[in-house]
């Protein structure tokens, strides 16, 4: 097999394969190297006996609009199912319905300030208590879906990148959608376009001139070396930065991090400095069957069709159903400050934390619940080496950092994936999709200039 190309891609996740998929439409030769022994990256869907739908153990929903998805999905004949039901919130007294929620986030996400100067977090901005007394709940609100959704530590996450593309401020941007056959359904589809896929590489070094790219690291036991005209990365960003490159103990090598001869311009080089990589704990329980469609909310009401359950006040886990699709799936949701203190934890007592967190959230004891369960699914994405992190956030005056790591590095390097999405999608499989296929297109026209 050969060992040159016009293009080398680090990274078979969803921005890798869409940038591979749309040059080999161009015709440009491309080599996909991928360090795990599977495609997808972060997206990583499981089947399990006792579940009829998949089990999302990285990304799970179709967030927004997102054309680009769905035109993919429409393309393969995929089905997507829009998540509509019920929303809940779980306190002492019992389940309260709420049935305003994305209005009652906007009144808060609405006076973010994106020109604010000098920029601040997000705990700042709620310090200052907007809205006053009246919107005391909605703020309490904002703050779990920070912490939660955007897997953001407030004290850190940037009220300039919050304003710009964080408030679901639209009908079509709080649509939420999930691929009936798993997300994975549409990494196979982009990898079945893509003619050069190589398992078990894992790069360690990037030698770079204007015009040539050689790559080196290992696959197996033996070594590798690779040249090209061009390169897409779409490594997290804690395997490019310098934050991410400190070794732990766990780790044992700087696994999946990326050496640069020569460095990185500074100017993406602060740009990385500037985005965080937010620590998510998700578990889906699968159990005997669905016990809550049977629970009564109130003297009429009841969670038949439970979407998503909210601990009271600010707290976590966020929890939610498979609904409108009828699974004994539940999905615990930990965000930031619980998921830091879980992802040190052992996987037994993540599992035990999470039977424990989801019995008071659904009023029930832990001993029921433990009898209802049949398999706890996870994956510890912070303390996987090649991730070590769940997806990334900008922090405070790093606004602007996705832009700065979406352009070129002297028409020979391109960065593609969530977190170096320019179009504000960061975050999302949308924007590692849409950036992978803008890197695709941007190189196919260095290489045509330089011919």
């Amino acid at each position: 097999m050969s060992n040159t190309a016009d293009v080398v891609i680090i990274g078979a996740g969803a921005a890798g394969l869409a940038a591979a998929r749309d040059l080999a439409l161009l015709g440009v030769r491309s080599i996909v190297l991928e360090a795990r022994d599977r495609v997808g990256g972060r997206i990583h869907s499981i089947r399990h006996d006792g579940s009829p739908t998949p089990i999302e153990l990285g990304a799970e929903f179709v967030h927004g609009g997102a054309p680009i998805t769905r035109k993919l999905l429409r393309e393969g004949r995929l089905p997507l199912a829009n998540v509509v039901g019920d929303r809940f919130q779980s306190d002492r007294r019992g389940f309260v319905r709420v049935a305003d929620y994305w209005d009652r986030l906007d009144r808060v996400l609405r006076l973010l300030d994106a020109h604010r100067k000098p920029d601040r977090s997000f705990a700042d901005f709620l310090a200052e208590r907007p809205g006053g007394h009246k919107l005391a709940r909605e703020r309490s609100l904002a703050s779990q879906w920070v912490r939660g959704f955007q897997a953001a530590d407030p004290g850190i996450v940037s009220e300039r990148a919050m304003a710009e593309g964080a408030s679901p401020g639209e009908e079509e941007e709080r649509a939420i959608a999930r691929c009936v056959d798993g997300y994975a359904s549409v990494v196979n589809l982009l990898a079945a376009d893509v003619p050069d896929i190589r398992l078990g590489a894992a790069v360690s070094r990037v030698q770079w001139e204007r015009g040539q790219i050689t790559v080196s690291g290992t696959a197996g036991n033996d070594g590798f070396e690779l040249t090209a005209a061009a390169a897409i990365i779409t490594s997290p960003v804690p395997l490019l930065s310098n934050w991410g490159q400190t070794p732990k103990k766990e780790w044992g090598q700087t696994l999946g991090a990326i050496s640069f001869e020569p460095a990185l311009p500074v100017a993406h080089q602060r740009a990385l400095d500037k985005l965080a990589m937010g620590d998510v704990v998700r578990v889906s329980l699968v159990l005997d069957e669905p016990f809550w469609r049977s629970k009564s909310v109130g003297k009429s009401g009841s969670l038949r069709c439970l979407t998503f359950v909210h601990a009271g006040h600010d707290g976590m886990p966020v929890c939610w159903t498979t609904h409108p699709l009828e699974s004994p799936v539940l999905v615990a949701w930990f965000g930031f400050p619980e998921s830091v203190d879980l992802v040190d934890r052992s996987r037994e007592e993540i599992e035990s934390e999470t039977i424990g967190a989801v019995a008071r959230l659904f009023h029930t004891s832990r001993r029921t619940l433990e009898r209802r369960v049949r398999a706890c699914h996870l994956h510890n994405w912070s303390r996987d080496p090649l991730t070590r992190g769940a997806y990334s956030y900008a922090r405070v005056g790093g606004s602007d950092a996705a832009k700065t790591l979406g352009r070129a590095i002297d028409g020979t390097i391109w960065l593609a994936g969530e977190a170096y999405d320019s179009e504000g999608r960061t975050g999302t499989v949308e924007g590692a999709i849409g950036s992978g296929q803008r890197a695709a297109h941007l190189v196919h026209r260095a290489l045509n200039s330089r011919r």
